[in-house]
């Protein structure tokens, strides 16, 4: 049977049009301010994965909205409330929360499918390293002047992989002692992450940033390798991550 063509669409990159931030602190009593960001960030990315009217989604929904009331109740402050139907929004407000400022701009990639139409870019991709049960143990990618872009979801759940050069060769997948037969590849845990930022809440300076996945909890996200297609892609799957103002946590 042959396999049915993917049909690309097109991915907004935010790095500009901020919206209003509103800075949540207190006393956060039973229910904690983090406990209402995840259930928040839960919902979030819901919607963006399934859309509003599934029922996983509604149940998040649910959840989150109880949790927010208790907080606001308990505290007597009231929260901004993310919608995390305008995808633009939600990833301004990423955008500025993990550079520590407004973005200036707003960029249109045509990318495969499924994946959220919107994202908030955290940097500029430099290396990848994986780690492998057989073959050669390690294995590094270099994508130094590719232009890969770093971004994330509204969720600030998943760290996805958008445009520039993902290509990973014949020679690097023989290395790594992987099947380079295969369309879907996992290349490996993937142990570290590299890439190129400016932060104006640490120094305002571009520097690389450089991440070891897992140092919290041990669990790491693998990397998968898509070779269909003009372009092959690369993809995170797993691991217990999440995308904060301090920078990639776990």
């Amino acid at each position: 049977m042959p396999r049915a063509k993917k049909n690309p669409s097109e991915l907004v990159l935010m790095g500009a049009n901020p919206s209003e931030l509103v800075v949540m602190g207190g006393n956060p009593g039973k229910v904690s301010l983090r406990q209402v960001k995840e259930a928040e960030r839960a919902y979030a990315s819901s919607v963006s994965t399934w859309g509003e009217h599934d029922q996983g989604t509604q149940r998040l929904h649910s959840r989150w909205w109880d949790l927010r009331r208790a907080y606001e109740s308990q505290t007597g402050k009231k929260l901004y409330q993310l919608n995390p139907s305008n995808g633009i929004e939600g990833a301004s407000q990423l955008y500025q929360e993990f550079h520590g400022e407004p973005g200036k701009h707003v960029d249109t990639y045509i990318e495969p499918e499924p994946r959220p139409a919107n994202l908030g870019q955290l940097g500029v991709l430099r290396k990848l390293q994986v780690k492998r049960t057989g073959g050669w143990k390690w294995g590094e990618f270099d994508f130094i002047g590719k232009d890969v872009q770093v971004a994330g979801n509204v969720g600030h759940s998943q760290i996805y992989f958008v445009g520039g050069d993902q290509k990973v060769t014949r020679g690097q997948l023989t290395h790594l002692g992987v099947d380079n037969s295969k369309e879907m590849i996992d290349l490996g845990e993937c142990m570290e992450i590299e890439y190129r930022a400016k932060k104006a809440h640490v120094d305002g300076i571009e520097s690389n940033y450089y991440h070891q996945f897992g140092d919290v909890t041990g669990r790491r996200p693998r990397l998968m390798y898509d070779r269909r297609g003009p372009q092959g892609r690369l993809f995170l799957v797993g691991g217990e991550y999440t995308i904060e103002p301090e920078g990639i946590v776990n």
